[in-house]
């Protein structure tokens, strides 16, 4: 069985951190790394396990939390049937924006911050013909 492993971040900068780490572990060849805006990605070919920190709005300023975990959301609808989400976050109302069902959660913590890691099982179609 071979697993990919792909991460990617809207930053740069962060991409460049995440790249000097993967090569200080020794793992170039096992895992990819891109600059990308998750909003404009997607496969509709392919099944994911996607694990996913998006910003809380904690210690990152997002201007409009909500409106971006709604985009989150739709994306994952929309662009990775039949993959699995994992997302991790403590922005209880920005959650409620994802406008998914989460199929388990758990209570974690980061630091003192309590955080929700939910984990969101997409299907394809409808789910009308899903049940």
């Amino acid at each position: 069985l071979q697993t990919s492993i792909y991460c990617s971040d809207i930053s740069s900068r962060n991409i460049r951190n995440t790249r000097a780490n993967i090569r200080e572990a020794g793992l170039e060849g096992d895992i990819r790394s891109s600059v990308a805006d998750f909003l404009n990605t997607g496969s509709k070919d392919t099944e994911y396990t996607i694990i996913m920190n998006p910003p809380y709005g904690e210690r990152m300023d997002v201007t409009d939390i909500e409106r971006l975990y709604s985009g989150v959301g739709e994306r994952l609808k929309h662009g990775f049937p039949g993959s699995t989400v994992w997302l991790l976050s403590s922005n209880n109302e920005a959650i409620k924006k994802i406008g998914l069902k989460p199929s388990e959660k758990y209570i974690l913590f980061n630091g003192k911050l309590e955080v929700k890691l939910l984990k969101y099982e997409l299907y394809k179609g409808s789910k009308k013909n899903r049940d």
